[in-house]
Formats: structure tokens, sequence, C-alpha cells
């Protein structure tokens, strides 16, 4: 809101915008007049005022007519309007008002220090509104520049590895590097945890965009009030707290990729606006009028099977299929326990830098219990899993004792069975093995009593699964 805030008043009657000039204007106010509900639509989208006074009773279109098409308008939906009449004759007549956008109401007649309380207190709270969404703007440029920064110091060796041993994720990087000089779009479909975003960084780095932006957007953490804004950008002044125009993620990838986490989360009014930009590259900023072009690549990913999504009418399915072009489903860690101690080697080496300790070694019965669990949080708890062992170490090598799990881990919401049957009975395999050997103590000769199976077998399959050996 300005220094000296505009109101506009629309009343049928003369001698009360003569009033309402009066008392606004002793305010330090600016006023705008109008008896017109029409006039007082155009006013309001030309002039953009910081209240509205609205009578009801209007010749032509009645207030609540007015207020409806006010509050649709993408320029004016979020100026607060307040229903001035006498033409509420009971509590159905203030709900109604209500019910069509309307923020405040004062009944005729009304006393001064009523209405100027009301006034005052709705711009309050427009301004505190403001203040948070530039506040909310000012961080998010910040953080941009940070990034930035980050990016020249580090150089092109500043981004992080993808560590890989397991069969499956080879195959999804061998995929990633058939495509590095494609458009294709990416859809990334994997339970919380497993290295989605890491896994769009690696599809970005190895493409031929790889000089140009990576614009990433948690669609999860985007309100739902400002998720449009969020998505597309918005004007200045096209709602409350817009004090600048924002330019969306869209924009600011233009030459380089978008990433989308948690697309499922985004609202089924909005998917449309999201499938023409996929389908024609061009879109409008909430509250403008311009069509913007962009050549932005999409990379896409949810923890939720979207297939299910679509079936229950909550996904677009011709928005799924414009997404899923290139499909990398990545699996959990508990299905890639070749990848595991890798990584937490890799977060060892991270996090004993960080803590200036000197445990540079796991012992082999820590990676016996590491090996043992299940990891519903995945790569994301084993990091945290690791960074808190590296703290609680004193010495050299990082023993059992100081690796604890959460004793209440999330439940994974997703598990990929949609691909061979062999590969699933490979898994499942692999994982009664390492939950066999981490009930044993790794002793090869219970587990396999466990298993049903002779020593010999499961030694075999432990070398096919690459499960290190107790020795």
């Amino acid at each position: 809101m300005t220094n000296t805030p505009t109101i506009l008043v629309c009343d049928d009657e003369v001698s009360y915008l003569d009033l309402y000039e009066a008392m606004l204007s002793e305010e330090g106010m600016n006023v705008l007049k109008t008896v017109s509900g029409r006039e007082c639509i155009s006013l309001a989208e030309s002039k953009g005022p910081d209240l509205i006074l609205l009578d009801v009773s209007l010749p032509g279109l009645s207030g609540f007519d007015v207020c409806s098409l006010l509050k649709k308008g993408p320029r004016t939906r979020f100026i607060p309007l307040i229903f001035v009449t006498a033409a509420f004759k009971d509590v159905k007549d203030r709900v109604h008002g209500i019910q069509r956008g309307a923020d405040d109401y004062i009944t005729k007649p009304f006393h001064h220090d009523e209405l100027m309380v009301r006034i005052k207190a709705l711009l309050r709270m427009r301004d505190l509104q403001e203040e948070l969404i530039h506040e909310r703007e000012t961080k998010e440029e910040l953080e941009k520049t940070i990034d930035h920064l980050k990016t020249k110091l580090e150089g092109s060796g500043g981004h992080r590895p993808v560590i890989v041993r397991d069969p499956r994720m080879i195959r999804i990087m061998e995929m990633i590097e058939t495509i590095r000089d494609t458009t294709a779009n990416v859809l990334i479909l994997g339970e919380t945890g497993t290295g989605k975003g890491l896994l769009a960084e690696a599809v970005h780095r190895l493409s031929a965009r790889r000089d140009a932006p990576l614009v990433k957007v948690d669609c999860a953490a985007l309100p739902s009030t400002l998720m449009e804004s969020g998505l597309f950008g918005h004007e200045k002044g096209s709602f409350t707290g817009a004090v600048k125009t924002h330019l969306g993620p869209f924009e600011r990838a233009d030459g380089g990729t978008i990433f989308l986490d948690e697309i499922g989360e985004i609202p089924l009014e909005l998917q449309a606006k999201l499938l023409r930009v996929i389908q024609d590259m061009e879109f409008e900023r909430v509250g403008g009028e311009r069509t913007i072009s962009v050549n932005v690549r999409i990379i896409a990913a949810t923890n939720v099977p979207l297939e299910k999504a679509v079936e229950e009418k909550k996904f677009r399915v011709d928005l799924f299929y414009r997404l899923n072009v290139i499909r990398l489903d990545l699996p959990p860690l508990r299905e890639r326990p070749e990848d595991l101690i890798p990584l937490a080697h890799h977060f060892l080496k991270r996090y004993a830098g960080k803590n200036k300790k000197s445990v540079d070694v796991i012992e082999e019965a820590a990676v016996t219990k590491l090996l043992g669990h299940t990891w519903p949080g995945n790569v994301r708890e084993l990091e945290n899993v690791i960074e808190r062992a590296v703290v609680l170490s004193s010495g050299e090598t990082l023993s059992p004792e100081v690796i604890h799990f959460s004793a209440q881990t999330p439940k994974p919401v997703f598990r990929d069975l949609d691909r061979p049957l062999k590969d699933i009975v490979f898994d499942v395999e692999k994982e009664a093995i390492f939950r066999a050997l981490s009930r044993t103590d790794g002793s090869v000769e219970r587990a396999a009593g466990q298993l049903g199976v002779n020593r010999t077998t499961l030694y075999s399959k432990m070398k096919k699964y690459g499960i290190p050996m107790r020795s």
C-alpha cells in the first residue's frame, strides 16, 4: 500500500459520496467516486485502489454482482471490499455478502469512528500481507544469489556426485547418457529420500543445456493461494502483497531446465495451465495479459504412482503423457544394497571433514548393521545416520555402537512393482539375505539355516549380489 491510500467508493446516493469524500480526505486518503457499478469495476481495474466501499442497492448491476465480478478479476480480486448499505435486513443477507467475497460490511446509518476503524484495520492487514510477500521474495532473491555464487566458486566440479553400483541404477545412468542431446521431458518416480533431485541434477548436467539455469520448484512447499504465482510469476498489484513484478521459475529457467518436484501436488485447476506450457511453451503471469514464450526442458518427480492418481481423476491423463516421455524409476535404497556402502563411505568422508573428525573407516560389524536395516527413509536417512555416527565417534573407525536408527521411521509410500517379475524376485531375495545376515550377526551358516538353503548356495548368492562376507 502507498503512504496515501486510495479508497474507491460506489454509492447511488450523491450525498453519501460527498460524506465519504469529506471523511476520508480528513484522514489523509485519496478518494475515487462513482454511482455506477460498471464504472466501479472499470476504476478498480485501471486505478488499483487500496480498498473499495460498495453499496448493495445500485442501478443496473447490484452491489452483489459488482462484488462477484471484482473478486473474479485478475487485477481486482485481492482488493479489500466493504459493503456499506442499509439493505442488509437479516443475517442471511450478511452471509450472502461475505460469500460473494466481501471482507466486511457496515450498515447505514454508520458512525464515523466505526467506519474508519474498519477501513484502517483492513488497510493494516493488507500492509502486513505485502510485507510478508516482500520478505518472501527478498529471501528468494537472496537464495538465488547465494546459489549462483556457490556455483561460480565451485566451478564445474561443484556438483553433487551420483554414486551407483546397483545394476538398475547403472541402467538409469546409461539412459541419462543416451538422452543427453535430446529435449525430451523426464519423469522420475521413487520413494521420498531416494535422490530424485540428485538425479534431476545429473540429467541437466549431462545435457546440452548444462550451461543454462536449472531451476528447482518444490510444488509441495508452495502455498495453495500462491501456487499459480509460484509457478508462473505475477504482475505488480495482481494480488494482495504483489508489490513488484515477480518472474516465475519458467521464465528464470528459459533456455535451461526446470525441475518440478512433487508434481502430484499441483491441483487440477492449475494442471491445465501447466499442460499449455509443456505443449506450447507459453503462458501469462498472474494478473498479466502479455503472453510469454519460453524454451525449457521439464523434469518432474513424485513419490506416488501417477497412474493411480490418473485413475482417481486427481491428475490429468494428457499431462501425465506429456511428462512421461522418458521415465526413470528410482529404486529404494533397500533394493540397491550395492550402493549402500559406497554411499556410506561418501557421507563418512563428507561429515568427517565438516566436523574435523579423523574417522575414515567403517568397521565390518558396522557394515553388517547398515546392510541389515531396511532404510524406509532411503538415502536421506542413510546420510542422517552417518552424520550422527561421525559426530558420536571418538576414534578413527566408525563402530556399530554409534549407528542409531530412528525409533519410528516413515513407512515407505512407493514401491516399484511395474517391472519384470524376475527383477522383483531378484530384489526380494537380496533383501531376505540381508535381513537373515543381520539377524545372525553376519553368520553365513546360521543365515543359511534360517533361509532353508545350504551354505554353498548362500555363498554363491552373496557373491552374485555383492554382499560382503564377514571374516
